[in-house]
């Protein structure tokens, strides 16, 4: 039996080291960014607002990912890139330009629940980036620009 959980070690190292030499490698490129696209720019978005995303956002929601040093350790790099592509599908500030009017107000409204109910960042990626912890003084001032934002482009309601 000992004799056989050595081989099965052995099997598992093997593997996990032909996974480093690019078979299950993620795409870890960040797409073009428009400078008229981001969101900077289209929302023409408060210094203090930018400063908060680009600390606690960015790397999931917008073409300027920073790739951490796990993310290219497989299989740990296909989860990684998973989530950051999933992340830019739902919200990319770095596309926030393109988004239609529907949209940003739709977007705006989700970030202002997420935020508000402690759902963003996500849990399981705080602990490798505490500095993307969103203070009480940060989540408010997020809420309140896409309270802002939200009347801005939808005066109706």
């Amino acid at each position: 039996m000992k004799k056989y959980l050595k081989y099965v070690w052995i099997g598992l190292i093997v593997i996990i080291i032909l996974l480093q030499f690019q078979l299950l490698q993620s795409d870890k490129t960040n797409p073009e960014i428009i400078p008229t696209e981001e969101i900077n720019v289209s929302a023409n978005l408060p210094k203090n607002i930018s400063t908060i995303l680009r600390k606690s956002c960015y790397d999931c929601h917008s073409n300027e990912t920073k790739w951490p040093w796990y993310s290219y350790v497989a299989p740990i790099s296909i989860l990684v890139t998973d989530d950051v592509n999933d992340a830019r599908k739902e919200l990319n500030f770095s596309k926030w330009g393109s988004y239609s009017l529907k949209r940003k107000i739709k977007k705006l409204s989700e970030i202002n629940k997420e935020v508000s109910d402690g759902e963003m960042p996500l849990w399981f990626y705080l602990p490798l980036h505490p500095e993307a912890k969103l203070t009480v003084k940060e989540q408010n001032a997020l809420v309140g620009w896409t309270e802002t934002e939200y009347e801005k482009l939808n005066p109706e309601e």
